[in-house]
């Protein structure tokens, strides 16, 4: 008969715990030519033992038969049965003999079954495409000296070679290797290689049409470092509080980024146009109505005005400038906040004022509540592109507890509207693995730092009054108190006993808007402070300063610079009881300061160098009074005015310290008389340095003598 069955293997049966019965379907010519194999669901395969394992019907039939188990086939396994012929012809056909076709036919069976039985290996082996003529070089493997704890491998040409790598180039491979090859996912690979995994709780901005990143919480998302989600749900910060107690708990790095997870950049569409005089105001309100026809605007939209023609009943136009929060009334109304209330009702702003929207690519945080960062070590922790503004009443807007090894930057702007401080440095409990609290060995960056409202309200407050902070690096690019009444921009309090604020680094690189101090080293004492370095840029300042820098401290080295912007301060340095060991360098001050140096400290052990210091008084025929006084200037004025001032014989004074002093010293006038010599004079220890004198007519107006000079004094020079 013939063998009409192609395949010497029966398909791959696949356990279901109960089926025992397995048929097969070409012919075995004897029991032992079935092999029957069994795969477990871990890929371990088994040789089947007959009558042990199995039984088999049919052997012989041309129709093949059934293999039936012992016991089922569990589920999830497979079984094959596969005809395995030795291979061998036992056939004997004698000279002269017999010659059956049944015998021949089953040779010729059994060689066509051993043909199928090759075949089969054939299809389960590696093989040269067949558009590739094989040659020995090609296929053939190097000897078993040659090839001993090698890899299979391919040459330049494709040849098979045996390689001590996957290529010839390669090392060898560890046994190593296969405890990680293993690994179901890339947490458990680094697990096996100890390879520290990420490290880092990101937030960030998701842009997704229509919603206002600056606005809408749903857009803020924080990422653990496995890459799933945290729920940020019912959030006051959106999301940020969570992130910093996450990142805290579980002792990760921690980066706020306003750019947004895609690369699109978020527009906000505006346009529309403002009429003359678009700001109508309430009386004794410093919340301002724009009319702005079609503005297209959203509430959560920032906005900024130029052009405008003056004040805005009794609100300067420099208010306007600035990014400013909107609130939309109707599309064609908004109202926006600003600082000054006004003082009376109407409009204005005239018919030129132009508009910018300030808030297209800046991301916004708003948070009703404060921002606290527990106790953090050996962390880094990083605000990029992103701006964080914390609405309401609140003891200290962003507050840090203990840190040591603390890496934080802040670039953008941080705003409180109402709160008492801005930035709290307070240490109060222990750190995560060291039983110390304490602020130590850690860099502090902020960009901005603002307090735009509030009472008494200082920027930045160090804490040591129940803890110490000592050997940090503190940058602020800008601490701004925007002019509000009783304003502080930096302040040290009182260290507690055993406590200090010692070998700091305090830098401002643009100090402006406060009204009572610019940086104040202690309340009421100076114990425990000292040992820093400060370096301090006063810029213009919004009404007049009382002290730019105030101390109760002992062994600092100050560094004072300010802006050329003519601004009013009433003393630039003030030295309390137990200020001693000070080193202040005063490189510019061209201002309008009242006294350059208040001395009220016990040991007058302090040191300070006067690079250029300018002073000016401007004298009026009708305001003789407020000379600059205890300053280390020495100015002299005498005139010849009127019999009204007569009597003003000028001021001396008497130099404390050593130093070069740049004197701009101007008498001024304006008469009724007919006409008056006005004379400006500097003397130094009874000797005229300078003298300038002008006639002044009353149909010339005001006019003045001026004098401008750099003196070298030493200490008691008058």
């Amino acid at each position: 008969m013939t063998v009409n069955n192609p395949s010497n293997s029966t398909p791959v049966y696949v356990g279901n715990g109960a089926t025992t019965v397995y048929g097969y379907s070409f012919q075995i010519y004897e029991a032992s030519n079935m092999v029957v194999t069994q795969t477990d669901t871990g890929g371990v395969a088994t040789v089947l033992t007959l009558t042990t394992h199995y039984t088999l019907s049919g052997v012989g039939s041309r129709t093949g038969g059934n293999i039936t188990l012992v016991a089922a086939l569990p589920t999830g396994y497979t079984l094959v049965g596969r005809c395995v012929l030795p291979i061998t012809q036992g056939t004997d056909l004698r000279n002269q003999g017999n010659f059956f076709a049944e015998t021949h036919e089953t040779v010729f069976d059994r060689l066509t079954k051993m043909v199928q039985q090759v075949y089969e290996v054939a299809q389960r082996a590696i093989r040269l495409p067949s558009s590739e003529v094989g040659s020995d070089l090609a296929t053939t493997l190097p000897s078993i000296a040659g090839r001993a704890s090698k890899f299979l491998a391919f040459d330049g040409s494709g040849n098979v070679i045996a390689a001590a790598g996957t290529s010839a180039n390669l090392g060898p491979v560890s046994a190593f290797i296969n405890t990680m090859l293993d690994d179901a996912d890339s947490a458990t690979a680094r697990a096996t290689l100890q390879i520290p995994g990420p490290r880092t709780v990101l937030m960030c901005r998701t842009v997704d049409g229509g919603s206002d990143p600056t606005l809408n919480p749903a857009t803020w998302v924080v990422y653990k470092p496995d890459g799933s989600l945290l729920n940020i749900s019912g959030s006051t910060t959106m999301g940020l509080q969570e992130a910093i107690n996450y990142a805290a708990q579980y002792g990760y790095d921690l980066y706020v980024h306003g750019g947004g997870i895609k690369p699109e950049i978020f527009n906000v569409p505006y346009g529309g146009a403002l009429g003359n005089n678009p700001f109508a105001t309430t009386n004794g309100s410093a919340v301002v109505t724009v009319t702005h026809t079609a503005h297209g605007l959203s509430t959560g939209h920032h906005i900024r005005f130029t052009g405008l023609s003056g004040a805005v009943n009794g609100i300067p136009a420099a208010e306007f400038d600035p990014s400013e929060l909107i609130t939309v009334l109707s599309a064609n109304t908004y109202t926006i906040t600003l600082t000054t209330p006004a003082t009376s009702a109407g409009s204005g702003g005239g018919a030129a004022c132009r508009f910018q929207h300030a808030g297209q690519d800046v991301a916004i945080i708003h948070c009703t509540s404060a921002i606290e960062f527990p106790p953090i070590q050996n962390k880094s922790i990083r605000f990029g592109a992103v701006s964080l503004i914390i609405d309401g009443a609140h003891a200290a807007g962003m507050r840090f507890d203990s840190c040591m090894m603390v890496n934080f930057e802040f670039n953008g702007q941080l705003i409180t509207s109402n709160s008492a401080i801005a930035v709290h440095f307070d240490p109060t409990k222990e750190l995560p693995l060291d039983p110390v609290k304490a602020i130590t060995a850690s860099q502090f960056r902020f960009k901005t730092i603002g307090t735009n409202g509030g009472t008494n309200p200082v920027c930045v407050q160090f804490n040591v009054g129940t803890e110490g902070i000592l050997s940090n690096r503190f940058e602020f690019g800008e601490t701004n108190s925007f002019g509000i009444a009783g304003s502080i921009g930096i302040q040290v309090t009182d260290a507690a006993v055993g406590k200090v604020f010692r070998e700091n680094s305090i830098f401002c690189y643009n100090l402006h808007g406060q009204r009572v101090v610019g940086l104040r080293a202690g309340i009421t004492s100076g114990a425990r402070i000292g040992g820093n370095i400060w370096d301090v840029f006063q810029f213009a300042n919004q009404g007049a300063l009382t002290t730019t820098f105030l101390t109760w401290g002992r062994n600092d080295i100050i560094r004072l610079v300010a802006s050329a912007d003519a601004h009013t301060v009433t003393e630039c340095i003030k030295l309390e009881a137990s200020a001693a060991g000070n080193v202040f360098t005063v490189v510019s001050w061209p201002v309008l300061v009242t006294t350059l140096v208040n001395d009220q400290a016990t040991a007058k052990s302090n040191t300070i160098i006067t690079a250029t210091v300018h002073v000016e008084a401007n004298k009026n025929g009708t305001n003789q009074t407020g000379v600059v006084t205890a300053t280390q200037t020495d100015v002299t004025f005498s005139n010849e005015l009127s019999d009204t001032l007569s009597n003003f014989d000028g001021t001396t004074f008497t130099a404390p310290l050593p130093g070069i002093y740049e004197i701009a010293a101007r008498t001024s006038w304006v008469g009724t008389g007919d006409q008056a010599h006005l004379t400006t004079s500097i003397w130094k220890n009874g000797s005229i340095l300078a003298e300038s004198g002008v006639y002044a007519s009353s149909a010339g107006g005001a006019q003045g003598a001026t004098i401008c000079r750099s003196i070298r004094l030493a200490a008691g020079d008058t």
